[in-house]
């Protein structure tokens, strides 16, 4: 059996997800005030992933199966522009390394 297939995932994710959302929205809620400071790298790791997926992953649980919910929170953090714009940003410093690379910097 894959873990996608075990129902005792989808069950204990579910719980998880279900009590981690209010606490973790109160703790996004007081420090996205200082999202400024956090920088693009914390913004899209806290606001980006672990918040969307959290949010999202709750509201469509009740309107979809689990896997379906979780994919689609996946998709959400995805699409954030935080979440892009540190992934663009990635992909420049590694292009960058390459060629300084090459050119024996």
């Amino acid at each position: 059996m894959k873990w996608n297939e075990d129902e005792e995932v989808w069950k204990k994710l579910t719980v998880l997800m279900e009590v981690v959302k209010e606490p973790l929205d109160d703790f996004l809620s007081t420090l996205y005030k200082y999202h400024d400071d956090i920088g693009i790298e914390g913004q899209a790791m806290i606001f980006g992933g672990i918040g969307n997926i959290v949010m999202a992953y709750n509201q469509y649980v009740k309107e979809t199966n689990p896997e379906q919910a979780l994919a689609t929170a996946f998709q959400i953090s995805h699409n954030d522009g935080r979440v892009k714009k540190m992934m663009g940003h990635s992909v420049e410093v590694a292009i960058d390394n390459k060629v300084k690379k090459m050119k024996g910097e």
